[in-house]
């Protein structure tokens, strides 16, 4: 048999619609050198059915869980069986571009060292496509200081999973695995790759097919298991970090990684009542005894609090505090607040002002699939909605932008600065 160049690693959840679709999509591309690695993780629709369907293809290997163990474990039994050179990670209901493994093969024959390649991807939704990562660039291949100077300058992170390939090599002898989370595994797992990779190589025709599930979407996700999984991969960065010794460019790309995971905890704990939040501390106790980090090194202030006192109820607290006294600092006198961002860091915004007997007319988001909902009581409109009021009322507006990000602030203010809106009607809140 030939030794494959690509293992592909499908996890698969009753995704019955789309499945046959996906694994075509790699059974089409006809690479000889390439097995597909299918993983039921106890699917309870026909899913199980479909990948039987490819059972007398002897590229396909079929793995079948006997209980639900969640993505990141199903990703980590998929590499363990893997034999290709290199693992693709490709959803149940995505499916790859047509030609795109040859494309892949033929760049890492010109850069027989590349232990990364990331693929131009696209998408229905949030994040739409990885593009502003191709621009303004002339080479296709990138050592680790010239790439993360790269990022850096564009404010990206790792974010998902699916645009790498990865020589299986690097994932063997750095121990590469999935933290067992229900959210925030596929940055985590991203920044501690990229961190140990040594070069990096772009392919800039399309690659990657992702449909959005929205109710699967972090954005909008606000139980207990989602903020215990942040809490855990935040702790998981500082284990990571404090082990490892990082360049420069590297410690400012982690430390956005830090502060985005800190800033997903800051917002769903605000959602939690008490009795979460006593879990939530006993949680984070548990990850900080089990992961032995010291604290010394953590600059961020918010975050040395959280985690030296393990008291989310305090945090909770400090948060809101810090949020209200943002808003009591407006130079401006308004009639209504709209908060820019039907997520959960504007829902978290919301909940804060509603308990100190602030009225919020409105979220605002440009999501058009969530126009129209109502969500904790009051409307959702997107952007486009909210600029159709009247200029004249909208010069009364107070408007609250939850970003995590000064880039994707700064976008949002642009365009409602061009329409009319002053900047001392704009108040960023970050978490």
């Amino acid at each position: 048999m030939i030794t494959p160049l690509f293992s592909v690693i499908i996890p698969i959840y009753n995704s019955e619609i789309y499945l046959k679709k996906c694994i075509k999509s790699v059974t089409d591309q006809k690479h000889i050198k390439t097995e597909i690695i299918l993983i039921d993780d106890c699917s309870t629709d026909n899913s199980l059915k479909v990948c039987n369907s490819f059972k007398d293809d002897k590229s396909v290997n079929i793995i079948h869980h006997k209980k639900n163990l969640g993505v990141s474990i199903t990703r980590n039994d998929g590499i363990l069986a893997a034999q290709g050179k290199y693992i693709l990670f490709l959803d149940s209901d995505d499916w790859l571009y047509p030609g795109c493994l040859r494309g892949i093969e033929k760049l890492i024959t010109k850069e027989p060292k590349t232990e990364v390649v990331i693929g131009r991807f696209n998408s229905d939704g949030f994040p739409f496509s990885n593009e502003t990562l191709f621009k303004n660039i002339s080479s296709k291949a990138f050592n680790a200081k010239k790439f993360f100077t790269h990022i850096n300058h564009l404010d990206w992170r790792p974010m998902i999973i699916w645009h790498y390939i990865v020589k299986r090599s690097l994932i063997n002898n750095e121990k590469l695995y999935f933290v067992d989370v229900k959210n925030g595994e596929d940055e985590e797992f991203g920044a501690r790759l990229l961190c140990s990779m040594k070069l990096i190589s772009l392919y800039k025709k399309n690659y990657y097919w992702h449909k959005t599930r929205r109710e699967d979407s972090l954005r909008y996700s606000r139980d207990k298991k989602s903020t215990e999984s942040y809490l855990k991969v935040l702790v998981e960065y500082y284990r990571f970090v404090s082990k490892i010794p990082l360049s420069y460019d590297k410690k400012v790309f982690m430390t956005k990684c830090i502060n985005f995971a800190y800033g997903e905890i800051a917002a769903r704990i605000i959602l939690h009542n008490k009795s979460e939040i006593k879990k939530l501390s006993s949680m984070l106790k548990k990850y900080l005894n089990e992961s032995k980090i010291s604290l010394n090194e953590i600059k961020n202030k918010d975050i040395y609090s959280l985690l030296k006192n393990k008291n989310i109820s305090q945090q909770k607290n400090l948060i809101s505090k810090n949020i209200l006294s943002k808003i009591r600092k407006a130079k401006f006198k308004y009639s209504e607040i709209y908060i820019y961002c039907a997520a959960v860091h504007g829902v978290a915004t919301l909940n804060i002002l509603q308990k100190n007997k602030l009225k919020v007319t409105a979220l605002v988001d440009d999501n058009l699939d969530i126009e129209k909902q109502t969500l904790v009581n009051i409307d959702v409109i997107n952007g486009k909605t909210f600029l159709k009021i009247k200029k004249k009322e909208r010069s009364k507006i107070l408007i609250l932008v939850c970003q995590q990000t000064a880039k994707t602030f700064d976008i949002i203010t642009k365009k409602l600065e061009l329409k009319g809106v002053n900047s001392n009607q704009i108040i960023h809140v970050m978490y």
